[in-house]
């Protein structure tokens, strides 16, 4: 939540205002009374005159339950304003900080790994193709879902304009033709591994295959939502632990704080953040069948397979989510060990919940702006859970009188 000015040069000789501060935090929905003053830690980089801060107390956005006010004016105009957790590095885009060589090294692991995923998933769905055994009607019904969620995605996250032309062009220019060549890769990626999956570990895909298929009532769904669900909670409620602790980067590295502030925006915001969360959960399942698939076609012994995908699926935790790799290695064989265990579906339910759950500020108490988000969040985790619940039994009621 801020604001950025770019001050012109009769602002600089304007007389200074005696409270610039307080249309901003009326704005903010912030009571001047409950803010503590603080020295200021970020730098505005727009010129400024004078720079103020504050810290609000108790406010349960995060897990530190505290959140950093900066503000800065420049004679009587404001320029800047930031509403941030302290442990969060700045939201600024123009805030980076030097590249690491482990950062480096990372990157391109993480790019070759693209690369590799890309070539290995299109030759393995040639064959599929070629052999008679690819699902284009479930592939497609995937790749078009995940094409509309990410344009319905776009359209709640822009900021519209009165220019027809600026939107148009705007929507069109970059972000249409990337979800495009997103849904390509889905649709490739799924002719890649759900025919070989379905045919060496049927198991996996049952409760997938019954959803694509229109089957939302079946009990086995109902029960594998119910399950995704709450693994996802469980993952996202230690994250936020662990984030609470002294030391935590040690832990979690260069992951951010749990909450994204982009959600005070507005309900479109949360909606928005919904579908991205959804579409990211279950298409990131994909990339780590394929290279269970990929270690499975180099050593046809299953464990060592999975003992070669958990590592190479680490570096991409690490490089996504900013994870040390001691974390990841550990996040990967939780993952796999998931979807062994579990099939495709709790697996994809648990990362659309988990992502979910920590974008959200996390707060129950506090200004509505802040509260609104959070109850938003976690009706749809809770809605999806009693859903779930509910199929699962089958048609049979919750509590059965037995007469005696």
């Amino acid at each position: 939540l801020g604001l950025l000015y770019v001050p012109k040069e009769e602002d600089a000789s304007a007389p200074a205002s005696p409270d610039p501060w307080a249309p901003l935090l009326a704005e903010a929905g912030l009571d001047p009374g409950a803010l503590v003053p603080a020295t200021p830690h970020v730098l505005p980089p727009v010129p400024f005159g004078r720079r103020a801060g504050w810290i609000l107390p108790g406010s349960g956005a995060t897990p530190g339950g505290a959140l950093e006010v900066t503000a800065a004016a420049l004679g009587r105009r404001p320029v800047y304003f930031e509403v941030r957790h302290p442990s969060s590095s700045s939201g600024q885009p123009w805030v980076t900080g030097p590249q690491t060589a482990r950062s480096a090294a990372l990157g391109a692991g993480f790019t070759l790994l693209t690369l590799i995923l890309w070539a290995a998933g299109g030759s393995f769905a040639r064959r599929n193709l070629r052999l008679g055994r690819g699902d284009r009607k479930g592939a497609f019904r995937i790749a078009a879902a995940f094409f509309l969620v990410q344009v319905a995605t776009l359209l709640l996250s822009i900021h519209w304009v009165p220019d027809a032309r600026a939107v148009l062009f705007s929507l069109v220019r970059t972000p249409t033709a990337l979800i495009l060549l997103q849904a390509v890769g889905v649709y490739l990626l799924y002719l890649a591994v759900e025919p070989t999956f379905r045919s060496r570990w049927p198991r996996l895909f049952v409760s997938w295959n019954r959803l694509v298929a229109g089957r939302v009532r079946d009990p086995l769904v109902g029960r594998d939502l119910l399950g995704g669900v709450l693994g996802g909670a469980a993952f996202a409620g230690a994250f936020r632990v662990a984030h609470a602790f002294p030391g935590s980067a040690a832990l979690v590295g260069r992951s951010s704080s749990p909450g994204d502030l982009s959600l005070l925006l507005g309900t479109g915001a949360v909606v928005a953040k919904v579908l991205d969360a959804m579409a990211d959960g279950f298409v990131l399942v994909l990339p780590g069948l394929l290279v269970l698939l990929a270690a499975n076609a180099l050593v046809r012994r299953i464990p060592v397979a999975i003992a070669i995908a958990i590592p190479v699926s680490a570096v991409a935790f690490s490089w996504i989510f900013g994870f040390p790799l001691p974390t990841a290695l550990v996040l990967s064989a939780g993952t796999y060990l998931l979807l062994l265990r579990a099939g495709v579906l709790p697996l994809g339910v648990a990362g659309f919940v988990s992502l979910l759950l920590l974008s959200l500020p996390g707060a129950l108490s506090g200004p509505a702006w802040l509260v609104k988000p959070t109850i938003l969040g976690l009706a749809v985790p809770l809605a999806l859970a009693l859903w779930g619940f509910r199929t699962s039994l089958g048609g049979r009621p919750l509590f059965v009188h037995r007469e005696d």
